[in-house]
Formats: structure tokens, C-alpha cells, sequence
């Protein structure tokens, strides 16, 4: 009777690990997959500005600018992506002295 509770309580630890695994695993690729809509979400909002701009002129070069940030932006690395993807804001607000963040 004791072999057959330290089976069933072996069996249910090896199934809770193995849930615990993919929960990790989906998790990160939710992660990832958010990084890539926001980014998505920021050049659609950004293109949506430059649509309601009046003046013609202003909104080619606008336009011509998102162009050229959409073209230059870094590819989503893995690295990106388990860093938590912190950009340059998050490390300049981390590099600031306290009293500057406040």
C-alpha cells in the first residue's frame, strides 16, 4: 500500500512539473508575441497621426520619417525579447541619478 501512494505521489509531481514547464514556456512566447504587436500597435498609431495632418507637406515628411524609423528599427531578437525588452528609454531612465527620476 505505501509503494502505491509514493507511486501516485511521484506521478502527480512529475505531472505538476510538466504543467509548470509549459506554463513558463507559453508564457514567454506571449512575451514575445506582445513585443511584436506593441511595436506593431506604435507604427499603425504613428501612421494614423500622419493620415490627419493637414498640410500635405508636413505629412509626406512625416510619413517619410516613419518610413525611415519602420526600415531602420532592430530586429526582435531573442536576446530582445528575454531582456524584457528594454529599449533605450528603460536604460536611460536606469542610468539617471534618483533624484533625476523623480
Amino acid at each position: 500500500m505505501q509503494n502505491i501512494s509514493l507511486i501516485v505521489g511521484a506521478l502527480i509531481q512529475v505531472i505538476s512539473m510538466i504543467n509548470f514547464y509549459l506554463y513558463a514556456k507559453a508564457s514567454r512566447q506571449f512575451a514575445a508575441f506582445h513585443l511584436c504587436l506593441e511595436r506593431t500597435h506604435r507604427f499603425l498609431l504613428a501612421n494614423s497621426l500622419c493620415e490627419n495632418l493637414k498640410n500635405q507637406d508636413h505629412k509626406d515628411e512625416a510619413r517619410c520619417a516613419l518610413i525611415d524609423l519602420i526600415a531602420q528599427a532592430p530586429m526582435l531578437t531573442e536576446d530582445v525579447i528575454n531582456a524584457g525588452g528594454a529599449g533605450p528609454r528603460r536604460r536611460q531612465r536606469a542610468a539617471r541619478p534618483k533624484a533625476a527620476q523623480d
